[in-house]
């Protein structure tokens, strides 16, 4: 039942920066607020704080992997994993910055 509203993953590394905590916590929150379905890993890095987003935003959570359109939080390429972030940018994910980017990413006329 779950997966038959519009859906998104969130994967991240166990090492990461108070930015991405940030970011990923927000984005995790609003999508849940919006009625997507999370998936995340339930880890002690980025999945878990994906994690715990979507509980605080009342939303639904599976902690798994579907492996779809790969989408990518920007952050400085400086930071730790940069290089990495930027060359998933270059391979074609898309870059997102807020909830609305990703509702309009996966479509299905879901709104923030």
């Amino acid at each position: 039942m779950l997966l038959a509203k519009p859906t998104v993953a969130v994967v991240g590394s166990r090492e990461h920066t108070c930015y991405a905590r940030q970011s990923t916590f927000a984005l995790a929150r609003d999508l849940a607020r919006a009625g997507v379905t999370v998936i995340s890993g339930v880890n002690q890095g980025l999945e878990g704080i994906a994690h715990r987003g979507v509980l605080a935003g009342g939303g639904s959570a599976i902690a798994a992997d579907l492996g779809h359109d790969v989408a990518v939080v920007p952050g400085r390429v400086s930071d730790r994993g940069g290089a990495r972030m930027f060359g998933l940018l270059r391979d074609g994910a898309h870059p997102v910055s807020c909830a609305d980017d990703v509702l309009e990413l996966i479509g299905d006329g879901v709104t923030a």
